[in-house]
């Protein structure tokens, strides 16, 4: 495929109902939990597309792939961004989440992230207008990083990684407004996060010993 059609797609005749392949994937999924997802899906066209990395996929293997493969992350919508603590502690900047992760052409992770800023900027109240110009960007940004990572050693690109002080850079240097402040609200978040906060999200004491919460249908307790 030429790169010039990249950002191109035309329905196939063929395509499969995008319904059939979410009924697909709940096979062996829990039951008590699928109402829950289709109410989350249900709810505006940007949570519909965090849910529907399949259909996506399904969409996008219908056209002739690149041929350039690479591990994916599968599901690299702009909420699968974020910032938390890396092994030494400082606050980077990568993808979070990767339970849909699979080889396969390098441009469905660019094109799911591209069509995400515009999916979500239009349910943000953004124009069409404005947010049909984000895609363009995205696709820009990247295809810089990787101009600019080729001409890189091995070990440099290995040890790349974007922290938060690159982004208080990268946003004075653009003149963001408010860009600081907002960063500074998202790392106070972010150093927050640990394990025990997740226990004390997840748990409660009883008679002095910690029990998981019982909160139906997301948090169940068993009896064996």
């Amino acid at each position: 495929m030429p790169r010039r059609v990249l950002g191109e797609y035309a329905p196939s005749p063929s395509r499969t109902d995008p319904v059939d392949i979410i009924v697909g994937q709940e096979t062996d999924r829990v039951p008590a939990l699928l109402p829950l997802r289709h109410q989350r899906m249900a709810a505006n066209p940007f949570a519909f597309l965090r849910g529907a990395a399949a259909i996506m996929a399904a969409d996008l293997g219908e056209r002739p792939p690149s041929g350039l493969h690479t591990q994916l992350c599968g599901d690299a919508h702009l909420v699968n961004l974020g910032i938390f603590a890396g092994p030494d502690r400082s606050l980077v900047f990568d993808i979070n989440d990767f339970d849909e992760t699979a080889p396969g052409p390098f441009e469905w992770d660019v094109l799911r992230l591209a069509t995400s800023f515009l999916v979500a900027a239009e349910e943000a109240g953004h124009s069409h207008s404005s947010a049909a110009g984000l895609p363009g960007i995205v696709a820009t940004a990247y295809r810089d990083a990787m101009a600019s990572f080729a001409g890189m050693p091995d070990l440099d690109v290995w040890y790349f990684r974007i922290d938060t002080a690159l982004m208080h850079r990268w946003g004075r240097r653009e003149g963001v407004r408010h860009t600081d402040q907002k960063l500074r609200t998202t790392e106070a978040a972010a150093r927050s996060r640990s394990g025990w906060s997740a226990v004390k999200k997840l748990t409660h004491l009883e008679n002095g010993v910690p029990r998981f919460n019982n909160q139906p249908p997301l948090l169940v307790s068993l009896s064996m």
